[in-house]
């Protein structure tokens, strides 16, 4: 019982104390809720006392039951000054009752404490005035009740014990009474107040916040003026971005199931359509076939994820052809961030797919040439090597790599002084200071010596190739072995000796005749008899013989050698080379000039007989090989090669690309079919020259 009484004075203290209210202070609510459960107790104990002496009116102490419970409740709900009251003024009423009831002295007490407590707790006049009425009429209904109804005392009561007690409880009541309302008068005051001071304060802080106020209205009003220009100025650039737009640019605007919203002047141009056909139809209309679904897909995939997409894309117009377009379809979102248009602005670019095509074909068709070119190039007996301007190696033929007996990844790249550096700085120095755009091709004889060991004559052609400031390029290195005819050279050479040694030795034997022939003649005269002048002729006719076999002996050298040079002229002839080596410059060369660029002249670009290569042929070219079948051919191709040039040049005057360059590659093929002849030329003198002499 003990234990149980505790909990509940604690739970009485805790109540109240869940909340941190700002208006209430725990401690009162806290004594407050323990005063009334300890009424509720003493309520209870009195009823039982009562009940088991046998009081007839045992349960009259029950009517100050609702007073604590009441205050409890109220107290629960955070309305301490309603439990309060209702506990102070409740008590009274009940004890104002009881005596009246009982018809105890003290009555007339309890009914000014009442009235003067009733008057306290309301604010309002009315409701107090209205609360003295009530008194009142209870007053005079106990007075009334008192006059009519005798009193009859009950015996079992100590009357002096209950006065007693009833003052005193009176007297506490009355004095509680006054402490509570000298209390509410001082919380009152107290509050009144800290809400003075925070009226001041409130009122201190209203004028800061005024003159705050008027600042920054100052402020907005200059802002607005300010805003006002921008967003006039900025509808304008708007409006002229827009403008802009509509002008270069592509639009238009779907809903998110690809329906057509808006589209502006510029595309409608492009495909053809007019705006009533597209709007409301499907963005689909314009795809055209030349990307698959995956393309497709990929766009929609991306939008949908609210990401931006750029790219391009082929548009089908409405004629069936169709059109490139460099494009960024942007996703537009409403205020809940959801999806619900997509922009497209795109700009044509229908031209830069089409130079990048033909750039692309040119670039296959360049490639293609080059291979052939090599393939030619590798394919010479003849040592060839190109270089750049700073002597860097960028090409070498087998017939280069193997006479050095090195692999060809030896020299691609490396510089010319990877072969003999201390003599090659010279060769080049000769060639750099010779060589200009004036005269592009000079000719050095050196000896290299090859991977046997041996030393071999070369003569180095050296060819240089500028761009459009006359500026070095390249450098083509075209190597020949002239050692077997250095060696006929020195041959030839020995030959002048001996016949010189020969002749002095034989203007001995041409004296000794001729003197013996003239002494001889000068004999015979008038007087000399015929056996005479027999003997004289035979010694004429033995000198005779002896002059003609020192004229042949010389005669026979003298023919020798004659045919040894014949042999090393044509068995050395370099004609082809040098024909190859002008077609394969022009051929350099016209590309520039179809472009707009090179040194190249009119008449040597659209002229057979101009250009160099021409100049040779219609010379000692036609004159010394024109027998020749392949060399009759030559003429031909070469009469063709022009006619192409001409033809390119008409169709790049109108503007026809693409048949410009099937042109270009038709004079391609043409002027390889030139080189063929060629070798095939060289390779028939080479073959009837080696049967001659051999």
């Amino acid at each position: 019982m003990i234990k149980y009484l505790k909990q509940k004075w604690k739970d009485g203290l805790n109540i109240g104390r869940k909340d941190n209210l700002h208006y209430l202070e725990r401690q009162r609510v806290a004594t407050l809720n323990a005063i009334s459960i300890l009424i509720i107790f003493a309520i209870t104990a009195i009823t039982i006392t009562y009940k088991l002496l046998n009081f007839s009116d045992w349960y009259i102490v029950l009517i100050i039951l609702p007073v604590p419970l009441f205050t409890l409740f109220f107290n629960h709900k955070k309305k301490y000054k309603i439990a309060r009251n209702i506990t102070l003024f409740g008590i009274l009423i009940a004890i104002t009752i009881w005596t009246f009831y009982t018809r105890r002295t003290g009555a007339q007490l309890l009914y000014i404490a009442l009235a003067s407590y009733s008057v306290s707790i309301f604010k309002e006049r009315k409701m107090a005035y209205a609360t003295m009425i009530v008194c009142s009429l209870l007053y005079f209904a106990y007075i009334y009740y008192d006059f009519v109804t005798p009193f009859v005392p009950d015996e079992r009561v100590n009357y002096a014990i209950t006065n007693t007690i009833l003052a005193y409880t009176t007297a506490a009541m009355v004095f509680s009474m006054a402490m509570i309302n000298v209390d509410i008068s001082l919380s009152i005051s107290k509050k009144l107040d800290k809400n003075f001071e925070k009226l001041n304060s409130s009122l201190e802080n209203q004028k800061v916040a005024d003159e705050k106020l008027k600042a920054v209205n100052s402020e907005l009003s200059d802002f607005n003026k300010k805003l006002d220009f921008l967003v006039k100025k900025s509808s304008e650039e708007l409006y002229s971005y827009q403008m802009a737009i509509n002008d270069n640019l592509s639009s238009i605007v779907t809903d998110f199931e690809g329906k057509i919203l808006k589209i502006n002047d510029q595309y409608l141009e492009k495909t053809g359509y007019n705006r009533a056909e597209l709007l409301g139809d499907n963005i689909n209309i314009l795809k055209s076939d030349y990307h698959d679904q995956d393309f497709y897909e990929n766009i929609n995939n991306t939008i949908v994820s609210g990401e931006v997409w750029r790219g391009e894309s082929n548009i089908k117009t409405k004629n069936g052809s169709d059109f490139w377009i460099l494009s960024s379809i942007l996703p537009v979102k409403d205020s809940n961030g959801n999806i619900t248009k997509f922009l497209t602005i795109s700009t044509d670019i229908t031209d830069k797919k089409i130079a990048e095509a033909k750039e692309k074909e040119a670039v296959d068709k360049l490639s293609e040439s080059e291979k052939r070119y090599s393939l030619l190039l590798e394919n010479q007996t003849d040592l060839i090597s190109i270089t750049d301007k700073y002597g860097n190696r960028k090409y070498v033929n087998k017939a280069f790599y193997d006479f050095f007996g090195k692999d060809k990844d030896y020299f691609i790249g490396t510089n010319y002084r990877t072969l003999e550096p201390e003599k090659v700085d010279e060769f080049y120095l000769k060639i750099f200071d010779t060589i200009s755009y004036e005269n592009p091709k000079i000719s050095i004889v050196i000896v290299k010596e090859n991977a046997l060991k041996q030393k071999r004559w070369m003569k180095w052609d050296e060819i240089a190739f500028f761009d459009s400031n006359k500026e070095v390029v390249e450098i083509l290195s075209i190597g020949h072995d002239i050692t077997e005819m250095k060696e006929n050279e020195f041959q030839n050479a020995n030959y002048i000796a001996q016949f010189e040694e020969l002749a002095f030795k034989n203007s001995h034997h041409f004296r000794k005749p001729l003197t013996n022939i003239i002494g001889v003649i000068d004999l015979i005269n008038g007087d000399s008899n015929q056996t005479e002048i027999n003997e004289l002729l035979n010694i004429i006719k033995t000198e005779m013989n002896d002059l003609d076999s020192s004229s042949k002996e010389l005669s026979s050298f003298i023919n020798t050698h004659s045919k040894n040079n014949k042999h090393q002229e044509e068995i050395f002839n370099t004609d082809f080379i040098d024909a190859k080596l002008k077609h394969l410059k022009w051929k350099y060369k016209i590309r520039h000039f179809l472009d707009g660029e090179g040194s190249l002249t009119q008449n040597q670009a659209i002229s057979h007989q101009d250009s160099d290569f021409g100049k040779w042929y219609y010379s000692e070219g036609k004159k010394k090989y024109g027998h020749m079948e392949s060399v009759k051919k030559l003429e031909v191709q070469q009469q063709k090669l022009h006619d192409l040039v001409k033809e390119i040049l008409d169709l790049k005057a109108k503007g026809e690309i693409q048949k410009t360059e099937e042109k270009y590659k038709k004079l391609v093929a043409t002027s390889d079919k030139i080189i063929l002849l060629l070798d095939e030329s060289e390779q028939i003198i080479n073959n009837e020259n080696a049967l001659t002499y051999s």
